[in-house]
């Protein structure tokens, strides 16, 4: 996995307008010494996780958005905006979290840190990079929530992609292509 990591941002520093690199929960452990330690955390290969991330820090981006569509790890759920960030509308939190640089106050904040009883921890909603699937229905857990934009974003892994109206979770091991536009998904 560091051979692979360091492939990915040799590719970005090549190409740094092709390519867009999100930072996962998985990542932000290795970067965030208060960042709660999770699944797959390696203490044997922290030390060189950590400096994979910290001297590289300024290419990876908490999301990304292209016309109305937000791509971010886990996806900004209605509970965690209404939470941190009240007065945005998901697409303009979906833009300030595309600007924002990642430092100490992305933590320190709640940007990142928030993890929903979903995912075993006490905040009331997760973040963009903790967000599960079932935070993106509503509380009967059947009605996918309804976005003022497109949100792509995986971290709860399925086996095949759930498709909505204004969401896809598309983290089941295939590649896929979005039209930012028509909001049309195809399989690679």
């Amino acid at each position: 996995p560091i051979l692979m990591i360091n492939n990915i941002i040799d590719l970005k520093k090549n190409e740094p307008d092709k390519y867009t690199l999100l930072i996962g929960n998985h990542d932000c452990h290795y970067i965030w010494d208060e960042y709660p330690e999770s699944t797959r955390f390696s203490m044997m290969n922290y030390k060189n996780y950590h400096n994979i991330f910290s001297d590289n820090l300024e290419l990876f981006n908490i999301a990304f958005v292209q016309d109305d569509t937000i791509f971010s790890h886990a996806g900004i759920t209605d509970g965690w905006k209404k939470l941190c960030f009240p007065e945005l509308s998901t697409l303009e939190l979906g833009k300030k979290l595309a600007l924002t640089k990642l430092n100490d106050n992305c933590v320190e904040f709640g940007y990142l840190a928030a993890i929903s009883f979903y995912r075993g921890g006490w905040s009331k909603a997760g973040s963009c990079e903790w967000a599960d699937i079932h935070e993106h229905y509503d509380y009967n857990g059947l009605t996918p929530i309804k976005y003022d934009c497109y949100q792509v974003f995986g971290h709860t892994k399925i086996k095949e992609p759930v498709i909505e109206d204004t969401w896809a979770c598309l983290d089941c091991k295939k590649g896929f292509i979005v039209d930012t536009i028509t909001h049309e998904i195809t399989e690679c």
